[in-house]
C-alpha cells in the first residue's frame, strides 16, 4: 500500500481513512495468522470475509492515495495555469509598451537592501507556495548582481489552501521582530516540505532568536494584523496569486526566469540615469 505521508498536503480525512484502512488490514492478518482463525470458532463464511478483506482493502488503500493526488495534481494545476496567465498579460502588456505602473508602499515590511535604492521590487508571497519556492534561487542572484541597486520588500500573502502559509507567516514577522526576517525567511525556503513548528523552533534556535519572545509573539498572533493589511493591501493592487512582484510599481508574476526581472530593472536604471 502507499505511503499516507506521500498524501497531499491538507488531505487530513483522506490520510485518516487511509490509516484506519491499513489498521483494520494489519489486523486482519493478525486473526489470520492466530490460533483464533484456525480453531473451529468461526465459520467458513466468516473465514472467506477476513481472507477476502485482505485481499480487498489494498485496492481501497490505492484507491484514496489517487483521490489525494488527483486533489494536489489539480490544486497545482490551478497555481499553474493562473501564474501561466499572469505572466503572459504581463508579457504582452510590456511588449505593447503599457505596462501599468501601481502605487505600491513598502510601509513597514521587511526589507533588504538601502533605502534610496534606484530600484525598488516589492513581493507578495507564500512559504508554502511551490512557485514562490521556485523563485527564490532568481531573487537570491538580482540581489547579488544589482547590489546597492535594489531594494527588496516582502509582503505577505498566504493562501487559504496552503494551511501551513499563514503559520510560517506569523513566525517569520515573530523574527523580523528581532531583526531576524531574512535569516527565517531564507530557512524557511530551504526547508520548505517541512513546514511547522518543529522547523520554525529548530530555525530560530539556528539564528539566535529569543526563544521565550518568538513563542509568545505568536501565540499572541501579535502579527496577524500586519499580516492580513498585507493582503488587503495585494489584494488592492492585484497580487491576489503568488508570487506577484512589482518593480518601482511595474507587475511581474509568477516564477519569471531571471532575465524578465533584469529587463524590467535595467530599464528601470536606465531611465533613472536618464533624468539625471
Amino acid at each position: 500500500m502507499p505511503l499516507a505521508s506521500d498524501f497531499g498536503t491538507g488531505q487530513v480525512f483522506l490520510s485518516f481513512l487511509w490509516f484506519f484502512l491499513f489498521f483494520i488490514w494489519i489486523w486482519l492478518l493478525i486473526v489470520v495468522f492466530s490460533d483464533l482463525f484456525r480453531s473451529h470458532d468461526l465459520s467458513g463464511w466468516a473465514k472467506a470475509a477476513w481472507v477476502i478483506g485482505i485481499i480487498i482493502l489494498p485496492y481501497f488503500g490505492v484507491l484514496i492515495y489517487l483521490i489525494a493526488r488527483g486533489h494536489k495534481m489539480a490544486e497545482h494545476a490551478q497555481e499553474a495555469a493562473a501564474a501561466q496567465n499572469a505572466a503572459a498579460m504581463a508579457y504582452i502588456q510590456q511588449a505593447a509598451g503599457t505596462t501599468p505602473t501601481a502605487k505600491v508602499e513598502v510601509g513597514n515590511a521587511p526589507a533588504t537592501g538601502p533605502k534610496n535604492a534606484p530600484v525598488t521590487i516589492v513581493e507578495w508571497s507564500d512559504f508554502q507556495c511551490p512557485y514562490c519556492g521556485r523563485v527564490e534561487p532568481t531573487l537570491q542572484q538580482l540581489r547579488q548582481e544589482y547590489e546597492g541597486k535594489i531594494r527588496l520588500a516582502w509582503k505577505n500573502q498566504p493562501l487559504s489552501f496552503h494551511p501551513n502559509a499563514m503559520p510560517a507567516a506569523e513566525a517569520a514577522m515573530a523574527a523580523d521582530e528581532q531583526g531576524k526576517f531574512w535569516e527565517f525567511h531564507d530557512a524557511l525556503f530551504k526547508q520548505q516540505d517541512k513546514l511547522g513548528p518543529g522547523l520554525y523552533d529548530e530555525v530560530a534556535k539556528q539564528i539566535g532568536l529569543d526563544l521565550n519572545r518568538f513563542h509568545a509573539s505568536i501565540a499572541a498572533h501579535k502579527h496577524a494584523a500586519q499580516i492580513q493589511a498585507d493582503m488587503a493591501a495585494g489584494s488592492s493592487v492585484g497580487a491576489d496569486g503568488t508570487p506577484t512582484f512589482f518593480i518601482n510599481g511595474k507587475k511581474l508574476v509568477g516564477a519569471l526566469p531571471v532575465d524578465s526581472f533584469k529587463q524590467v530593472i535595467d530599464a528601470e536604471l536606465a531611465a533613472q540615469v536618464a533624468k539625471k
